[in-house]
């Protein structure tokens, strides 16, 4: 992290010394790139140098776009799912069938309604975090009430 860091700064001196003197540009960025073959070695240095050019490539959106274009439904579900919390994909996408814990934040397909969906729990420890055994008697009356256990598979 302190690496990339320091790779940022020296790409931000690289730029701002352009921008005060572009006569010196090149003999900085040469003393830059110095300095950052220092603190970054070998592969890593030149990842870091592909990922500058790729960053600054004015083709880079046309490019992306492109490579947007042959990604699978799958791929797609799987990067949102692996990058986003499971209540924003509920509210974003409008998901129908599946509930999010509200302690933990996991995706259900079974557990505790309470107040018929003010809030859902997976398991007795998630509940018991927020409402007490004696609390939940309270709210399920029997059966009568509006909180209760279910199953959203069916």
């Amino acid at each position: 992290m302190k690496a990339r860091i320091l790779v940022l700064a020296a790409v931000a001196v690289v730029g701002l010394v352009a921008f005060l003197d572009p006569r010196q540009e090149k003999k900085k960025k040469m003393k830059c790139d110095d300095q950052l073959r220092q603190v970054v070695r070998g592969e890593d240095y030149a990842q870091e140098v592909l990922r500058q050019e790729v960053m600054n490539s004015e083709k880079l959106d046309d490019f992306f776009n492109g490579l947007m274009a042959e990604v699978s439904k799958e791929e797609m579900a799987d990067y949102v799912i692996s990058h986003s919390k499971v209540d924003t994909l509920v509210d974003e996408l409008d998901l129908q069938h599946v509930r999010c814990c509200s302690e933990c934040g996991k995706p259900m397909t079974e557990g505790f309604c309470i107040d018929n969906g003010a809030e859902y729990y997976c398991s007795e420890e998630c509940l018991h975090k927020h409402i007490s055994e004696d609390e939940y008697q309270l709210l399920y009356d029997d059966g009568n009430g509006d909180s209760y256990w279910t199953s959203w598979n069916d």
